[in-house]
């Protein structure tokens, strides 16, 4: 198996914070959002299991997907309430923040 061209730690949070729009077409595995979003698959298993953990995603044992729950819709841009402009701006703005401690 090949392993993802290496790209830019703003680009890889911006694709981890995506992956909640990918969900949006309905549940999917953490392999496949890995291929999707081009993500190390362990790395991703680990940020779905902390956003599973806060409510943000429910996962189906039997099937092994991931899937959106009611509080993660409002991420969504077609939500009457979106935070999504919001919650990329900030993601973007907070990793430059930290970059430079």
């Amino acid at each position: 198996m090949s392993m993802p061209t290496q790209i830019p730690p703003e680009a890889q949070i911006l694709q981890y914070m995506t992956g909640y729009y990918q969900l949006k077409a309905g549940p999917k595995s953490c392999h496949t959002l890995a291929k999707e979003l081009q993500l190390q698959e362990n790395e991703l298993f680990r940020l779905l299991r902390a956003a599973t953990a806060l409510g943000l995603l429910s996962f189906n044992t039997d099937k092994q997907t991931y899937e959106l729950t009611e509080l993660s819709t409002i991420l969504t841009e077609d939500h009457p309430r979106s935070l999504k402009s919001f919650s990329l701006m900030f993601g973007e703005e907070s990793y430059f923040a930290w970059e430079i401690l």
